[in-house]
């Protein structure tokens, strides 16, 4: 019997060798096998991909077609709200992913109040609760709520109680089932970034560029609710 026998090491490397040489794309192969990989597990990466692009949605305009009335708020409060967000996310040097989950959570309990014909509550009030929520699901370290409220008063002139936003707290994630995961722009952004060579910002000018005007553009589109009828890829 001619032929050199690999032992059963080498045997499982080379089953799986070949089972990500079928199973993944070409781009994040080379990340696999490579030693200093540019991706977290990369052998997920496309998995998890295609996941994220089954459970995202689009939440639609739900602020025109009496969603105004309804919830007696305008446009510009809601853009205040989000704003209001991203100036706490920006207090506690937070993850962009933070800030856009928080509207996300925000925009989906507001939508959830038209149908039950609630009027919405104080969105100060809202937009730090959903800030507290996305902060457990993004961020290692949660903040004192009692030191939001005071920075909100004198900044915002907006006296909050810390049980007030514990109850609306539970409210959200009553309405909303506890399911306060949201899809959002920046995953499916990193993803293309990578995919054209783009992800390397802090060695490339050309990438750091391209990855600030698009983060921009992101920004941009959580301003305005009329974006929400479009899912976030």
């Amino acid at each position: 019997m001619s032929g050199e026998v690999n032992g059963p090491r080498e045997e499982m490397c080379d089953r799986l060798t070949d089972f990500l040489t079928v199973a993944i794309p070409e781009l994040d192969l080379d990340d696999a096998t490579s030693m200093q990989s540019r991706q977290f597990a990369p052998e997920y990466s496309q998995n998890i991909y295609q996941f994220m692009l089954s459970q995202e949605f689009a939440i639609g305009h739900y602020l025109k077609d009496g969603g105004q009335t309804v919830l007696q708020i305008s446009e510009e409060q809601r853009k205040r709200m989000v704003l209001l967000i991203e100036d706490l996310v920006h207090q506690k040097n937070w993850k962009l992913e933070t800030m856009f989950s928080a509207v996300s959570i925000a925009d989906q309990y507001l939508s959830s109040l038209i149908p039950r014909n609630e009027v919405s509550p104080c969105l100060v009030q809202l937009g730090l609760t959903c800030l507290l929520l996305a902060s457990k699901l993004e961020e290692p370290r949660q903040p004192r709520i009692d030191c939001y409220i005071l920075y909100i008063a004198k900044k915002y002139d907006v006296n909050l109680l810390k049980r007030d936003v514990l109850a609306q707290e539970m409210r959200i994630l009553k309405a909303l089932d506890f399911n306060i995961r949201f899809t959002t722009p920046l995953f499916f952004l990193e993803r293309f970034q990578r995919i054209f060579d783009l992800d390397l910002e802090a060695e490339d000018p050309a990438a750091k560029h391209v990855g600030t005007w698009a983060r921009k553009f992101c920004r941009f589109m959580l301003l305005h609710s009329h974006f929400l009828c479009f899912r976030p890829t």
